[in-house]
């Protein structure tokens, strides 16, 4: 079997991601997206630097793709339609991806003010009870 690096970087301090372009003996071509065999685990603070790092890591891997050479910098014959096919995904990929990014920083933000809003509600009334105040 043929394997070729399209990309390989870290996620974070502990994991990496590994993009393969696969040409096995008597079968057709593929590209692995081989993630860490364990989860990938980041503190809410640095979840968008670890999104931002896997997809970084992905757009090379497609540009390499479709370019034809693959990170050991070997050119290979002209990449097929499939190829650029293959690339589109990825690229549709990252930007769902990039998407979820930002629904889940408005969540993270909305999660903080609510905490801050709290915080203050318990400077504010030093029993606890937060009686006629709204949660914003």
């Amino acid at each position: 079997m043929n394997r070729s690096q399209l990309a390989r970087g870290p996620v974070n301090s502990a994991d990496q991601l590994l993009v393969e372009h696969r040409e096995p003996d008597n079968m057709p071509a593929s590209v692995a997206i081989v993630w860490p065999p364990h989860p990938t685990v980041c503190s809410p603070e640095r979840l968008s630097a670890t999104i931002n790092a896997a997809m970084a890591i992905l757009a090379r891997a497609a540009t390499a793709y479709a370019r034809g050479k693959p990170e050991g910098g070997c050119d290979h014959s002209e990449p097929p339609r499939a190829d650029l096919l293959l690339s589109r995904e990825l690229q549709n990929l990252m930007a769902r991806l990039q998407a979820q990014i930002t629904v889940l920083e408005a969540r993270i933000s909305k999660a903080r003010d609510l905490l801050a809003w709290l915080h203050q509600q318990q400077k504010e009334s030093p029993g606890g009870s937060s009686r006629g105040s709204r949660v914003p």
